[in-house]
């Protein structure tokens, strides 16, 4: 088991803050809870109503650090993240789209000059738990599209179903009763007797109810055994934060895969964040209420530069 001590990294509008923040009072949210009490029951019935979310710290005084970011509350939303630890592609990431709702200067005993601040959802989105694509901050000194990405794991909830058979065809045809899948989800196939075998990670096209294919040629079919197991989520969101660049403009990307091999990666639909150019900083949050991201993800950096800083994260639905 892995304990976490709370240090991590802060980045807020494309700037890192990190170093100015004297202590993270909270970083959370959930449904609001509507309560009931329906005249069958003695107690209350709580139901979960409309998502939230708030982020709040106690920062320094520094006039080129934090300061230059918070100093003018906003009044449009602003893209905040807190990587836990951040100092490896798949740690947590806490990730809020709000409103700077304080500045609010103290003057302590010790004549240490200390802000409030406090930022609460907004525009709809809500607090996400979600984990960090990149290292904390990653340096490109020009275009890179490699790894394997991070692990996103099974999604919670979602029950593996048996398999029925697989056709002797190019490509198979899998058999399972109400598999529940849709075309381009990530799968995970266990147990199954074929030849060549298709057990392992693939992406499926779904031709009915209770069948679907993958793209391999069997040559000798399998009966009814094995599971088929749903590896990808059904809806996402990712957070960029863009902290500098040198030359003329970096493109940040979201990619996903339905395994952990660099060659098998490509551009996740609606993943391209807006292009910063050089000397700006940018941060941006992208949304697909209901697309499919696959089990494996990374980050591509297109464009002309010669050193582009940024941190990205994603958090794929459960279920």
């Amino acid at each position: 088991m892995t304990v976490y001590n709370g240090q991590g990294l802060l980045f807020s509008g494309g700037y890192d803050v990190s170093a100015d923040i004297a202590a993270l009072s909270g970083a959370g949210g959930g449904p609001n809870l509507i309560d009931t009490s329906p005249l069958s029951l003695p107690g209350m019935r709580r139901f979960a109503g409309r998502f939230d979310g708030r982020l709040s710290a106690s920062v320094l005084c520094n006039p080129t650090g934090a300061h230059i970011p918070f100093d003018d509350l906003p009044t449009s939303m602003v893209s905040l993240m807190f990587a836990l630890p951040g100092t490896a592609a798949g740690d947590f990431a806490a990730m809020l789209v709000g409103k700077q709702v304080n500045y609010s200067l103290q003057d302590g005993n010790d004549l240490a000059a200390i802000f409030s601040l406090e930022a609460l959802a907004s525009e709809g989105y809500p607090f996400e738990w979600g984990k960090m694509i990149t290292a904390g901050k990653r340096t490109d000194t020009s275009a890179t599209a490699s790894g394997t990405g991070i692990d996103l794991g099974v999604p919670a909830g979602v029950a593996a179903t048996n398999i029925t058979s697989s056709s002797v065809a190019n490509p198979t045809t899998v058999t399972s009763v109400a598999h529940g899948l849709q075309t381009g989800d990530s799968i995970l196939i266990a147990g199954h007797s074929s030849t060549p075998t298709i057990n392992g990670a693939h992406t499926v096209t779904v031709t009915g109810n209770d069948t679907f294919t993958i793209p391999v040629n069997v040559s000798s079919g399998g009966g009814a055994a094995g599971t088929v197991q749903r590896t990808s989520r059904r809806g996402w969101s990712a957070q960029n934060q863009v902290f500098s660049v040198a030359g003329t403009s970096v493109t940040v990307t979201v990619q996903d895969s339905h395994e952990a091999v660099a060659g098998s990666f490509a551009n996740l639909t609606g993943g391209a964040f807006t292009a910063v150019n050089a000397g700006s900083v940018g941060h941006q949050r992208l949304e697909s209420a209901s697309g499919i991201l696959k089990r494996y993800v990374r980050v591509k950096t297109t464009g002309t530069f010669s050193s582009a800083v940024f941190a990205s994260g994603v958090y794929g639905k459960p279920g």
